[in-house]
């Protein structure tokens, strides 16, 4: 492949953990005719556009429950990755929230299952998101019964303590300006400096809106368009993301439609939306569709770099892609611990 590792060392302590876009998804029902929300894909990106699979063909996870709507967040040197019961865990379990954790974005441990409701006809819990502000984490939802907007939290940021359901916080659902509940399809939120930017769509899935506040739980303002393209005027929100240079990132497909198309939009201001810039995804085994994406900002651990050195020929094309002519020392390069000897 032209560029061969020889000798795999970190920089130094600064540069060992360095920004770098992840995407968790599932497949959509396609190419493989498997039912949807059954297994989980995890991939990697310097620019948050173009996205390459960091585990197995056919995935990274596959839950006895199935999986639904998975997001990472990187947090004290590991990965934790929350999701909700794919579609055989439905009828017979209370709505739950799962979390995992991992050194490496490709093998998964369990660390708790917390049930945010009681069983009943419709047991689907919709995007659950990690969102982080000066507290710590947090994970937002919206429960398929109601469309409530809730939150749980860990009692203590520490992860040492997340565990057991019992350090968790009771769900709490987000109410507005005027103390009304707020009722939505899917919900993310993003902080920065103090003010907290919501991105959702409406629960019949048409338009893209945006509210603010300065308060994760109320006080949100009222609706208004968000205000991007119209690429996919009738699908999904997916998550809003504040860049490393602090811009705004809305992302939206048409994962209703099955189109298997996702988008981006960036923003300075919240207000004014640059172009569409569609997203491509490679890596995953033959057949696999994708029509959702949960994206974020993570870091590459020592775990992970070590990985893709070892097991993923494929992703050697990508750290060569990234570092442009050479992978040493780039201002740039989230991965940029990759020396060559």
């Amino acid at each position: 492949m032209g560029l061969s590792p020889r000798t795999l060392r970190p920089a130094n302590s600064a540069s060992a953990l360095q920004p770098l876009w992840v995407a968790a998804a599932y497949p959509g029902e396609g190419g493989t005719g498997e039912t949807t929300r059954v297994r989980a894909f995890v991939f990697i990106s310097r620019d948050g556009r173009d996205f390459i699979s960091v585990g197995p063909d056919d995935g990274v996870l596959v839950p006895q429950r199935g999986i639904n709507d998975p997001t990472v967040l990187w947090w004290r040197g590991k990965y934790y990755m929350c999701y909700s019961d794919g579609s055989s865990g439905w009828d017979s379990n209370p709505p739950t929230i799962h979390i995992v954790q991992s050194d490496d974005l490709v093998a998964w441990t369990p660390v708790v299952s917390i049930a945010v409701g009681s069983q009943s006809g419709d047991n689907i819990v919709n995007i659950p998101t990690w969102v982080v502000d000066g507290i710590g984490p947090a994970v937002v939802y919206v429960p398929n019964s109601t469309h409530y907007v809730e939150v749980i939290r860990p009692n203590s940021a520490n992860p040492s303590a997340w565990g057991s359901s019992s350090n968790w916080s009771s769900p709490v659902a987000i109410t507005d300006a005027s103390a009304t509940t707020l009722v939505q399809g899917n919900t993310f939120i993003a902080y920065k400096a103090g003010t907290y930017y919501m991105a959702f769509n409406d629960v019949g899935w048409q338009g893209y809106k945006k509210r603010t506040s300065s308060s994760l739980l109320s006080g949100w303002s009222a609706a208004s368009a968000l205000g991007v393209g119209t690429e996919a005027d009738s699908g999904d929100t997916l998550p809003l993301v504040i860049t490393s240079g602090g811009k705004f990132r809305a992302y939206v497909s048409n994962g209703n439609s099955t189109t298997y198309e996702m988008w981006y939009y960036e923003s300075d201001d919240f207000a004014t939306w640059g172009p569409a810039v569609p997203l491509t995804f490679v890596g995953a085994g033959a057949g696999y569709l994708f029509n959702w994406a949960h994206v974020g900002i993570v870091r590459a651990t020592p775990s992970l770099i070590s990985r893709l050195f070892a097991d993923y020929t494929p992703q050697m094309i990508l750290l060569q892609t990234i570092g442009g002519e050479t992978m040493t020392d780039l201002s740039e390069d989230p991965l940029r611990t990759i020396q060559y000897a």
